[in-house]
């Protein structure tokens, strides 16, 4: 049951959208990503999370999904670019997704950050975090 903020029989404008933002986790792959020729021999899991943050006019008008981002454009342009060529900084791969979303979409900005589980490391490390977040001019 809803509790009343308002007195009875009065209807307040919900004020408009502010902010739209698309996230996907955990968009997972195995690829060709590390410095050295024998770490990118080896396929590993590299597993990524997206944000895209839009203008809340683009919320679609209708309960439509050709009105959208589509969620499978996204996770196969975070996998198609890991899959496009070999790597050995993590961080160029993250870059380049970044710039074809940015490039692909009419996002305001994208965050999009990357995790390798299996860091060659002199001690211990349980996984690599690169995080990049493009914006566009004027946001």
């Amino acid at each position: 049951m809803c509790v009343a903020l308002v007195p009875h029989g009065t209807h307040l404008n919900p004020p408009p959208c502010s902010s739209y933002t698309l996230r996907l986790r955990g968009v997972r792959f195995q690829g060709h990503i590390g410095a050295s020729l024998e770490e990118r021999a080896v396929r590993q899991e590299i597993l990524v999370d997206v944000d895209l943050a839009c203008d809340a006019a683009s919320l679609p008008a209708h309960d439509m999904l050709d009105e959208v981002l589509s969620y499978d454009t996204i996770a196969c342009c975070v996998v198609d670019v890991g899959l496009a060529q070999p790597y050995r900084l993590l961080e160029t791969y993250v870059q380049r997704v970044a710039q074809r979303l940015m490039q692909n979409t009419r996002a305001l900005n994208v965050r999009v950050a990357a995790t390798k589980k299996h860091v060659p490391t002199t001690h211990p490390v349980d996984r690599a975090d690169v995080e990049v977040v493009m914006a566009r001019a004027g946001t």
